[in-house]
This record gives C-alpha cells, structure tokens and sequence, in this order.
C-alpha cells in the first residue's frame, strides 16, 4: 500500500516508480565481479565483493540502480 502511494504522489508530477520483478532480477544474490549468482542465506548481512566486505541491502541497491532498461538484469558496464 506504502508503494501504492508514493506512486500516487509521483503521478502528479508525472513520473512513477519502475518496478523489478524480485524473483527474476535475484539483486542480493548476483556479483557483478564474478557475473554469477551466488545462493546466500537470509541471515547472512554482508557479502565479499571482490576485495571489499559490502552490507547486503546497499549492494542489492546498487545493482538495482544499475540495472539493464528492461528491469531484468544488472548492465555489467555501469556497474563497473
């Protein structure tokens, strides 16, 4: 209901929220180091990314701001 409306807000200025089918897109799962999906239990809070030690959610966050236009897959180039 929340997303529902913030949505409503946005359409009075004319934009809406883009959303992201969660069980396809896989965020807090994907390294776009490796490019492979590694299965991660919910209670682990932070994954290694390469060198750095990075906190789960602003990872998730990252990919889904660096997505492909489709909202499907993370575009490796602007992750990089």
């Amino acid at each position: 209901m929340l997303v529902e409306i913030i949505n409503q807000k946005l359409g009075y200025t004319k934009l809406t929220i883009w959303k992201v089918n969660t069980i396809t897109f896989r965020a807090s799962q994907y390294s776009h180091v490796t490019g492979r999906y590694e299965k991660k239990k919910l209670h682990q809070r932070w994954s290694q990314i390469g060198s750095h030690l990075v906190q789960r959610d602003l990872y998730s966050a990252f990919l889904l701001m660096n997505s492909d236009t489709s909202l499907q897959n993370t575009n490796q180039d602007l992750c990089n």
